[in-house]
């Protein structure tokens, strides 16, 4: 064949083969795409986990960690805490011009019914009371006077519930404004005897209930009845009267530790060893032996002792005036005469002969 004819076979096999062996190695360069200005470049060689999860780290800040405690920190911060409904002031009560005013226990002048005594109220002849003014208080009290006496029938009252009562009654002792009763029934017959009353001191506790206690006797009928409550409530726990209480601590103190209050024990006590009592608590224990000689009930312990023999020998016989006393004195060699009972007019005499010359409470 000549020099312008086509390559033979062997020679066109030959060039294909050639152009296998060349795309056989050959690789064309891919254009990597641009990196995003937010993300990190991936790595092309041959990283770790670790490494690409460190790189992400620190092309992203970390957010700071909330705690549960800070974020209801935080929450409360932003949240103004509702506030707290003002109690509502106690009511006051200042019937009596001549004493300070005073608050009104419970806001209505009586124990807590749903406090000490609950469970007593619950089923107790005082359940049906209705609380104010010391109507539950009042009742309470005749209940422990009867238990105390070993009256028939009488109720025990739990030592918690009769210390909330007394607590109630060391309370209005103190300012005859925290009485209500008393107040009303009172203010004019304090107004017209109850002027001076210096002698008790210009702010002592107590010092015009003092004063209506020595003028009984020319008291109004309403006064004296609401009176009579004071005094028996002094005569069941000596610290219903403040002035006695403070006159008589350190005595009570030292002969009559560890009796129990209530009950008119400790009175008691301090009656058995007036010999040794300085003499302001002297004479403020001679201030309630007057009142019991006037009526019987006031002397807790004597009338506890002679209940029954007034029920046989005087039960007609009315309260005050020593009428009661005098009967059981005359009737104490009758045949059945208690002889615990024998003794209620010792020591009367001396009393009343005292009381007729001077009352060192008037000075």
């Amino acid at each position: 064949m000549g020099a312008g004819r086509s390559p033979s076979r062997q020679q066109a096999a030959a060039l294909l083969l050639v152009a296998a062996v060349l795309c056989s190695t050959w690789k064309p360069t891919l254009q990597q795409p641009a990196a995003s200005p937010v993300a990190a470049t991936p790595a092309t060689s041959s990283n770790t986990a670790a490494t690409a999860t460190q790189t992400t780290a620190a092309a992203t800040p970390a957010a700071p960690p909330t705690t549960p405690a800070a974020a209801t920190q935080t929450t409360a911060a932003a949240t103004p805490a509702a506030p707290v409904p003002a109690k509502p002031a106690a009511k006051k009560n200042k019937q009596v011009e001549l004493a300070p005013e005073a608050d009104v226990q419970n806001d209505i002048d009586d124990i807590d019914v749903q406090g000490k005594c609950k469970e007593f109220l619950s089923s107790s002849v005082c359940k049906d009371v209705e609380a104010g003014e010391g109507g539950v208080a009042n009742c309470i009290s005749e209940a422990i006077s009867a238990a105390e006496a070993g009256e028939e029938g009488a109720e025990n009252v739990p030592d918690d519930c009769q210390e909330d009562v007394y607590q109630f009654m060391i309370t209005r002792g103190k300012n005859i404004n925290a009485n209500i009763p008393l107040a009303k029934a009172c203010k004019a017959d304090a107004e017209k005897l109850c002027k001076n009353t210096w002698v008790f001191g210009p702010t002592a506790e107590g010092r015009i209930i003092a004063c209506l206690r020595e003028d009984k006797d020319k008291l109004s009928k309403a006064c004296k009845a609401e009176v009579y409550k004071v005094q028996m409530a002094v005569a069941t726990d000596y610290r219903a009267d403040p002035e006695m209480a403070a006159l008589c601590k350190a005595d009570i103190e030292q002969y009559c530790k560890g009796v129990k209050d209530g009950g008119g024990r400790v009175t008691a006590c301090l009656r058995s060893t007036r010999a040794q009592l300085k003499s302001e608590c002297a004479e403020a224990v001679f201030r309630q032996e007057l009142e019991a000689d006037e009526d019987l009930r006031l002397n807790i312990v004597v009338y506890r002792k002679c209940l029954s023999d007034k029920k046989r020998f005087c039960p007609d016989v009315a309260p005050g005036s020593s009428r009661a006393r005098d009967c059981l004195v005359s009737a104490r060699h009758e045949d059945g005469f208690s002889p615990a009972c024998r003794c209620v007019g010792c020591g009367s005499s001396a009393v009343r002969a005292a009381s007729s010359s001077r009352n060192p409470w008037r000075g």
